[in-house]
């Protein structure tokens, strides 16, 4: 494995990190989108780093097999992929935003799943939250931020639903933010797998 390609490749990663972290951060529907965009376009970057840095060893090209295989057999993977394609080609938005919400009561039979009264303000400086339960058990919050969710993405007329699985994990989101920090920790290891490959 040449040096030199798998800095680059670790640049890209790098970029892309980045890319998702300031997606995670957008306020606004265009800054998502866009650095979305380089998120992709930065992980597919690093398989054209990797596939240029080979220099005829067998077992940089077994390494590099490797990865190509997962990208076609992990569904994570197989999903951006395709993602990325259909961004470059298509006309599909890659995400929907979804409010952030708070969910009030339900869980557990040790939790009331009915409540009597709900007050909040959201005033700066004088926020708060009440919650009045039906009995004496607790009321359960869950408070669910804003996110942007994966949704279908069309390559060459084929349509590939967002993953619900990552090396052989299963997983139980939809967000894009968190399933594409699946997919930065893979690269990060594959990278410093990588290293051992040099010369």
């Amino acid at each position: 494995m040449k040096r030199q390609g798998l800095d680059k490749a670790e640049f890209r990663l790098e970029s892309a990190r980045h890319a998702l972290d300031i997606a995670g951060k957008a306020t606004k529907h265009l800054e998502f989108y866009k650095n979305w965009s380089d998120f992709l376009s930065h992980l597919d970057a690093i398989y054209n780093c990797l596939g240029q840095s080979l220099g005829g060893q067998s077992e940089s090209k077994i390494f590099f097999d490797r990865m190509i295989r997962d990208r076609k057999q992990d569904q994570t993977l197989n999903y951006f992929w395709h993602a990325r394609n259909s961004d470059n080609h298509g006309i599909e938005k890659p995400a929907e935003f979804r409010e952030g919400q708070l969910k009030v009561g339900g869980g557990d039979p040790n939790h009331n799943s009915r409540v009597h009264s709900v007050s909040f303000s959201t005033v700066p400086g004088e926020e708060f939250l009440s919650v009045t339960p039906m009995d004496d058990k607790p009321v359960r919050l869950e408070i669910l931020p804003p996110r942007y969710d994966l949704l279908p993405v069309v390559d060459r007329g084929v349509t590939y639903q967002p993953p619900t699985v990552h090396q052989g994990r299963r997983f139980e989101t939809d967000s894009a933010i968190e399933i594409g920090g699946f997919a930065l920790a893979y690269f990060r290891r594959k990278l410093t797998d990588a290293r051992s490959l040099c010369h």
